[in-house]
């Protein structure tokens, strides 16, 4: 991307693990680059004479260290966070349990736990309903085929 003029903002897909000598220098309309932690080195004038650029990391990543000691300016991106599919509880695990605290939120209006809306929504339908407790006991009994309860997703 030497001295592409047009180029204004890029993602680095994640595939990538290593930026080389030059990749964005004399960009001058380069303004946004977001790095992800895939990189693992990034050469020390890849970003030469590109002065209007603004590196997007995650905290302490290689990216981040980077433009601090380049003074480049930065922004931080938010951390990746997981969750279990089914995990109402958020013990790390699915259980019965789970299916019963989903039910309890749901019919007596028990205070809802930290990511709620995101871990029982079972059946990935878009709302939480009293039948992705259904589901959480169908996959306890192993009655589920090829389920996305108690697989981790990040958000």
């Amino acid at each position: 991307f030497m001295n592409c003029d047009s180029l204004t903002e890029i993602t680095v897909p994640d595939t990538v693990t290593t930026i080389e000598e030059k990749a964005f220098a004399y960009c001058d309309n380069l303004s946004k680059v977001v790095i992800p932690e895939t990189v693992t080195a990034i050469d020390g004038n890849a970003f030469e004479g590109s002065d209007n650029v603004v590196v997007y990391c995650y905290e302490d990543s290689l990216a981040h260290r980077y433009a601090v000691n380049n003074e480049i300016e930065f922004v931080l991106l938010d951390p990746k966070q997981t969750y279990i599919l089914g995990d109402v509880d958020n013990n790390g695990k699915v259980t019965i349990l789970d299916a019963t605290v989903l039910q309890c939120v749901l019919v007596f209006k028990m205070e809802k736990p930290e990511n709620f809306d995101l871990v029982a929504d079972t059946n990935q339908s878009g709302y939480v309903s009293i039948l992705d407790a259904t589901y959480i006991q169908f996959f306890m009994a192993d009655l589920l085929d090829d389920s996305p309860i108690g697989k981790t997703f990040e958000y």
